[in-house]
């Protein structure tokens, strides 16, 4: 029975004759056009979700790269907390010997080798001495910089933006600034410069 109708639909339209050619066209168009619709919807539906999927998987690793950089830097800061917090460090500084205080720490380049350099600088931002010889940063006052200003407004620990460093090489980098308190007066900065 279902045959039957096939084959007299295929007759139909394939037999030659003037009249009937507008019903042709409009089973074509009755047949192509769903069709057509249809591709187009799934086609849409599909951009949409895998959009939808690329998005979701970008912020997720946004998400992960941060909550990887906030553990970074809560270990930057603790270790630079730690330094500054060294009572013959903080004895030295006391006393103005600025660059034995960081003699004293010239094994953290080593020890903690996410840090490129480490400084002292006084209360206006200048830096009084380097761990890196021979420096040229000593005697340049940093007081514009983002670090500086972060540290000098709250007297905290500041990990400041990323920026070029002043000394060769040129990298990319933070800085953990640190105040070094000798019975609460403010008196130098611990500075350590980590690579990104």
């Amino acid at each position: 029975m279902f045959a039957n109708v096939i084959n007299w639909f295929v007759n139909f339209l394939s037999e030659p004759g003037r009249r009937r050619w507008w019903i042709r066209l409009l089973l074509f168009f009755l047949i192509v056009f769903p069709l057509a619709l249809f591709v187009v919807f799934q086609y849409r539906t599909f951009y949409q979700e895998s959009t939808d999927v690329e998005i979701s998987r970008k912020d997720t690793t946004a998400q992960l790269a941060a909550m990887l950089l906030h553990e970074k830097f809560d270990h930057l800061t603790d270790v630079g907390v730690s330094l500054a917090a060294r009572i013959r460090f903080r004895e030295l500084i006391a006393e103005g010997k600025w660059n034995e205080a960081l003699l004293f720490l010239k094994g953290v380049l080593t020890d903690f080798p996410f840090f490129e350099r480490v400084t002292l600088a006084d209360p206006n931002g200048t830096i009084t001495a380097d761990i890196v010889e021979p420096s040229d940063v000593i005697g340049k006052n940093f007081a514009f910089r983002d670090w500086y200003q972060g540290v000098s407004k709250e007297w905290k620990p500041y990990i400041s933006d990323i920026f070029k460093s002043a000394a060769a090489p040129y990298y990319n980098n933070v800085i953990l600034a640190v105040p070094i308190k000798d019975e609460n007066q403010k008196t130098k900065f611990l500075s350590a410069g980590a690579r990104i």
